[in-house]
């Protein structure tokens, strides 16, 4: 089953489905700091070219990005607001949904990412196994995510995606 990036990008509900972490406080009170640029740019998801996921990654100003992603040619792709947050020393992003024209407050749902050797791009969303209970504050939220920063349980398996080259 594909987890991770593609259950949780594509919409709330498939969020629900997934069993990621979802939110009323974001990861920090800011981000961070600037997304990494590594990040922006179109990205591919593991599969054949028709049937991939594809992801783009654009800046939206000096903390924020914007993310679609499509699941297939023929769908209308979720949109996404991204920033940057780190724990630990270790990359996050902080994703909300941004919906179509209904200016409804999203839930936050989070993605530890890395990159490979090879340029890869790997997110692990942060899953509701290991969180029992709502963490109402930042604070909180970002105090036991550091504390299970690299315990399994605390995240989705990982979904694999390549940067598509610039024609």
């Amino acid at each position: 089953m594909k987890t991770g990036l593609h259950a949780a990008f594509v919409l709330a509900a498939a969020w629900l489905l997934a069993g990621c972490y979802e939110s009323e406080v974001p990861l920090a009170a800011a981000p961070s700091g600037p997304l990494d640029a590594r990040l922006f740019g179109q990205w591919k998801g593991e599969g054949d070219d028709e049937a991939a996921d594809r992801l783009l990654i654009l800046k939206f100003d000096d903390r924020q990005g914007y993310a679609e992603l499509r699941e297939s040619q023929d769908q209308d792709p979720g949109r996404f607001r991204i920033y940057a947050v780190t724990v630990g020393g270790v990359a996050f992003l902080d994703v909300q949904e941004v919906p179509a024209g209904t200016g409804e407050h999203e839930k936050h749902i989070f993605f530890r990412y890395e990159f490979a050797g090879d340029g890869s791009l790997s997110f692990r969303m942060v899953s509701d196994r290991l969180i029992k209970t709502r963490l109402t504050s930042s604070r909180a939220l970002y105090e036991f995510i550091r504390r299970h920063l690299n315990e399994e349980e605390l995240y989705e398996e990982p979904t694999r995606f390549t940067r598509v080259a610039e024609s």
